[in-house]
């Protein structure tokens, strides 16, 4: 249907050859409305039919996001709309003229060889090489046995991995997830050696940083709705707690870079009953959302906390001193090396807690 296009800053505009077809095009995006929204923050993308012409933008004359490209190239895609060649040239242009904010380019944007992109309940990993279609039902064989039943294992185009869960509940990778991802990647060339510590490092950061962002996102929303129709949001000690933790989090994604107040926080939440989380009850969605961070992000929290009371100790432990632990201070996303030796202390720490 699409023989053409163009990607501007401002604009993706379609030629679909004929009149009368730019509206089945239009009604594949939007039915009847002039607008769709695009996950995971509900950005709104206008879209308007001219002759032979389909145009997508912002109406606020806003630039584009990389996001909003791919939703829309991928969304065609799946109407079968356009060929696959024509969707990844647009995809290219896209990358390189684009704002990339809600997405992982992995290893970086000049030398992607996949995109991590994180929305509630799914996670979609892209795959930019070629042989990926070659060996991509044995990829997704082997992650289905791998993972645990609740994830299922998907895919909407050749080139594409996506993980949901099965209940619709929300999805948070967790560091054990992402190991056995990286191995089975690796196993079948499409992650190199040297990139495969990288890979877990840098998409279970990203994984956190989003999982919290998009929560965060519409939990404001909801309790800004909330008190404009004169309802009342409770807050908690506790909730208020998680709440500046999870802030901070949204921003670098870093369990490491907390501060030594907000580990011992959530390491008293590791020790919560089921009915102890009732605490996070008076902000909207908070007690499913901890419940969900904690069974995700347990271990590591174990991790950081035994790192901090170690270094408080300013002991030696099974030849890690304290100034080989004080190279995790700060933020991890600084350097890769530093990531590196972090998460070389962790695994040290995690053989000892029998984790």
């Amino acid at each position: 249907m699409i023989v053409g296009g163009e990607l501007t800053s401002k604009q993706i505009t379609f030629d679909v050859g004929f009149a009368s077809a730019s509206s089945t095009l239009q009604s594949m995006f939007t039915a009847r409305s002039a607008f769709f929204l695009v996950p995971p923050y509900n950005e709104r993308v206008d879209i308007k039919t001219e002759d032979r012409f389909v145009h997508f933008y912002r109406n606020d004359g806003a630039d584009l996001y990389y996001e909003d490209a791919r939703f829309i190239l991928s969304k065609a895609l799946f109407f079968q709309a356009i060929t696959s060649d024509k969707a990844q040239a647009l995809a290219e242009v896209a990358q390189e003229l684009l704002s990339c904010v809600s997405t992982l380019l992995f290893p970086d944007p000049r030398r992607t060889i996949l995109e991590c992109a994180v929305y509630e309940n799914w996670v979609r990993f892209d795959f930019h090489s070629r042989q990926f279609a070659d060996v991509a039902e044995k990829v997704r064989a082997d992650l289905t046995n791998y993972f645990p039943p609740q994830i299922k294992v998907t895919s909407s185009t050749a080139q594409e991995i996506t993980l949901r869960t099965e209940n619709g509940e929300r999805l948070l990778l967790s560091n054990t997830m992402l190991k056995k991802m990286a191995a089975v990647l690796v196993s079948y060339g499409l992650l190199s050696p040297e990139l495969h510590q990288r890979f877990i490092l840098n998409t279970e950061q990203f994984a956190l940083m989003q999982g919290t962002r998009i929560y965060l996102h519409h939990t404001l929303h909801n309790i800004k709705d909330a008190e404009t129709v004169g309802g009342v949001v409770y807050a908690t000690y506790a909730s208020d707690q998680a709440l500046r933790v999870l802030k901070q989090l949204a921003e670098d994604g870093d369990l490491g870079g907390l501060n030594e107040g907000d580990i011992v926080f959530l390491s008293h939440v590791l020790l919560f009953s089921p009915k102890e989380f009732k605490a996070f009850e008076g902000v909207y969605g908070l007690k499913k959302f901890m419940e969900q961070f904690i069974v995700a992000y347990g271990s590591e929290i174990r991790v950081v906390q035994d790192i901090v009371l170690r270094e408080k100790s300013n002991d030696y432990v099974g030849g890690v001193s304290k100034e080989e632990v004080d190279i995790i201070e700060g933020s991890t996303a600084k350097t890769i090396e530093r990531d590196e030796e972090y998460h070389r202390i962790a695994e040290h720490y995690q053989k000892r807690l029998g984790q």
